[in-house]
Order: structure tokens, then C-alpha cells, then sequence
């Protein structure tokens, strides 16, 4: 007869971060895409600071790909980090997103 075993907090394993070989990147430029199997988060820097360009060109200079479930997790963790800072430094107002929080699309080619 096979023996049950029971799960407790010592069966988990413990998780250790290691930054030894962390990059890091700045990012003011985000757009996100996806298929059913994968999310694609594309990240880039403008160096465009004034407003009379007719086109800004941003190079694209990392990709990161997602599960669904690992996107999800990061949109959580996303949510409650924005929602203590705008708690601690007021509200981030974004241009193209409507009062409703609903995102313009962005014009491309």
C-alpha cells in the first residue's frame, strides 16, 4: 500500500534570487503583443524630447517573452507596486488613456 504524503510549509522550496549576472536596462518606451502560447513585451528607448517631430523613431532594444500565467503574475505585481506609489506620490496621468483608463492605440507602421 503506497504511503500519502503530506505537504507542509518544509516541503517548499526556498527561493533565493541571484543577481550575479542581472542586467540593467532603461526603458521609457513599452508595447506589449502576444499569441495564445506567449506574451511579448518590447522595450525601447526614445531620445526625443521635443514636440515638433513628425516621427520618432524608437529602437527597440529588448524583448521579453511570457507565459500567460507568468504575465498575469506580473500584472499583479505591476498593480500593487503602481497602486503604492500613486498612493505615496499621487496619480500618474498618462497621455492617449481615457478617463476610464482604457488605452488609445498608438499609431505605428
Amino acid at each position: 500500500m503506497a504511503r500519502e504524503q503530506q505537504t507542509t510549509t518544509n516541503d517548499i522550496p526556498t527561493l533565493r534570487w541571484d543577481d550575479a549576472n542581472m542586467q540593467s536596462r532603461y526603458a521609457n518606451v513599452v508595447q506589449v503583443t502576444g499569441t495564445r502560447e506567449e506574451i511579448a513585451i518590447l522595450l525601447g528607448t526614445h531620445k526625443v524630447w521635443h514636440k515638433e517631430v513628425k516621427e520618432v523613431v524608437v529602437p527597440l532594444e529588448e524583448r521579453v517573452l511570457l507565459n500567460p500565467h507568468a504575465a498575469k503574475r506580473l500584472l499583479l505585481q505591476l498593480s500593487i507596486m503602481l497602486r503604492a506609489y500613486e498612493t505615496r506620490y499621487g496619480a500618474i496621468s498618462l497621455d492617449g488613456v481615457s478617463a476610464t483608463g482604457t488605452p488609445e492605440p498608438l499609431a505605428t507602421k
